[in-house]
């Protein structure tokens, strides 16, 4: 919730990369039409976790996704964004 405040940002899924520990904070976000660059996501997202949450948590890599996948149920489905990002 603390990232999807962040401007340009509609929507967030935070998953950690398979086999490298907290470390590797990977961020799927749906981004508004007006959405500033990823590099400017990133750093805005980072500055609102350190602030709003935990300035340990350390974001790894942002990427920008139309929709985030989801079950009937409509929760997000990380494990489908771990094997993504693994398989990017």
């Amino acid at each position: 919730r603390v990232l999807n405040r962040v401007d340009g940002v509609k929507e967030t899924a935070a998953v950690v990369a398979p086999g490298d520990g907290p470390s590797k904070l990977v961020v799927f976000a749906v981004t508004a039409a007006d959405a500033p660059p990823v590099e400017e996501l990133h750093s805005a997202m980072q500055h609102a976790l350190s602030q709003e949450l935990n300035p340990l948590f350390k974001i790894h890599d942002v990427r920008v996704v139309d929709t985030l996948p989801r079950t009937a149920s409509n929760k997000v489905m990380r494990k489908e964004l771990r094997a993504a990002y693994t398989q990017a």
